[in-house]
């Protein structure tokens, strides 16, 4: 639809003013277009996912997505998924520049 796309195109222009996506699995594990999007637009992707579920990546084992994107395992509980997310907030710059 016509809203899909400008709210699709708004989000693209969001992950290029940013230096840190966040990208999490939504109806189905695969994270291919949000993760294609991030990438595309220059920002390093922070991928979050489930105990016990780890992301379904585009590429996978042709793609070295450690390379270049962050990857966090995020808990059921409040104080843990805070404390994960502190972390990604904490990367230090230089990491962040190594990564784009």
């Amino acid at each position: 639809s016509a809203l899909g796309v400008g709210h699709r195109g708004w989000l693209r222009q969001l992950y290029r003013r940013s230096e840190l996506c966040v990208v999490a699995a939504g109806d189905a594990p695969a994270l291919g277009q949000r993760l294609s999007d991030v990438v595309a637009a220059g920002c390093v992707p922070v991928v979050l996912f489930g105990l016990g579920a780890y992301p379904v990546l585009p590429l996978q084992g042709v793609v070295q997505w450690g390379e270049f994107a962050l990857f966090m395992q995020m808990g059921d509980l409040v104080n843990v998924a805070r404390k994960a997310l502190t972390a990604v907030l904490d990367t230090p710059a230089a990491t962040i520049y190594r990564l784009q």
